[in-house]
This record gives structure tokens, C-alpha cells and sequence, in this order.
């Protein structure tokens, strides 16, 4: 026999929660977990704040969110830098193909830390390591953007795409 002695106040709420059965809406057992988080990840990167936007965007990074990739790179042009970098290392965890030309055009950003995180993004995505210095003057920088670009070109030609079925 198990006796259970509660005086109230946040005892007796622990000792509730403890034997008592849980009750979950039957909806909830048809939801995938996975899927849950990244639909709730995807509602976040549109978020008014920006550190919500970062914080779901990077979620959706972690997550492999493949399917999010699209809804990822429009963020490269968010107003807050955090959101851009964000953007660009989750790209580069889950991005795909078509989300490169993005990612070149990250290389220009005003943000030293995007272009940053452009690059190892391509890297990411692509196997190629073309040199890249984020803090590098303009001009050189547009001419490690432009290797970049052929880099990207010839993988593209090179690479057997799969498409999902």
C-alpha cells in the first residue's frame, strides 16, 4: 500500500502530476514530433522579433529541415544581420542546390559574419573550397565571389541531380 501525504500549494500539484494519468487530445497521436517542431520552427522565422526569427531559423538548421531550404534562404535578406547569419549556417546544414545562387549572393552582404557564413555554407553544400576572406577588401572579395560562382557552375555540371519522388 503506498500512501501519499500532500499539505498543498506546489506539493500537492507534484504529487498530482506524479500519479496522475495523463490526458493527451487524440489529435496529438497523429502528429510526428519532427514534423511538429519544424512547422513551429518555419511559424518562428517570421516572427516580428528578429532574435525569434535567428533562433528558429537556426532550429530549422539543426533539424536538417530539407524541406524548410526555400523558406531558409529568403531570410539571406532579412533586415537583421543576426537573421542573415543564421540563414546562411543553417543553409549550409540543409540547404540544397537550389538554394546556391542565394548563397553566392550572401558573399556580397554588408554583414562580414554573413559572407562568413556564406562561404563555409558553399563549402558545406558543394565540397568545394575555393578561398574566401570575409574581411578582405571589396574588390577582392568580388574576385573570390566570382571564383566562387565558377566553382558552384562547375560542380552543377558535374553533379548528377536527384530529384525527390
Amino acid at each position: 500500500m503506498m500512501r501519499l501525504m500532500v499539505t498543498g500549494g506546489l506539493g500537492c500539484a507534484l504529487a498530482l502530476a506524479c500519479v496522475a494519468k495523463p490526458v493527451w487530445p487524440a489529435a496529438w497521436a497523429q502528429i510526428n514530433p519532427y514534423e511538429l517542431q519544424i512547422r513551429e520552427a518555419v511559424e518562428g522565422a517570421e516572427e516580428k522579433q528578429p532574435e525569434a526569427r535567428r533562433v528558429a531559423l537556426q532550429n530549422l538548421g539543426f533539424l536538417r529541415a530539407y524541406g524548410a531550404a526555400e523558406k531558409i534562404a529568403q531570410r539571406l535578406s532579412d533586415a537583421d544581420a543576426t537573421v542573415r547569419r543564421a540563414a546562411a549556417a543553417s543553409l549550409g546544414l540543409c540547404g540544397g542546390a537550389d538554394q546556391l545562387n542565394a548563397l553566392l549572393g550572401a558573399l556580397d552582404d554588408p554583414d562580414v559574419w554573413v559572407r562568413q557564413c556564406a562561404a563555409v555554407a558553399l563549402s558545406n553544400l558543394t565540397g568545394e573550397e575555393p578561398a574566401f576572406n570575409a574581411f578582405a577588401a571589396e574588390a577582392v572579395r568580388r574576385e573570390q565571389a566570382a571564383a566562387w560562382q565558377r566553382a558552384v557552375e562547375a560542380a552543377q555540371r558535374h553533379t548528377l541531380r536527384l530529384e525527390r519522388v
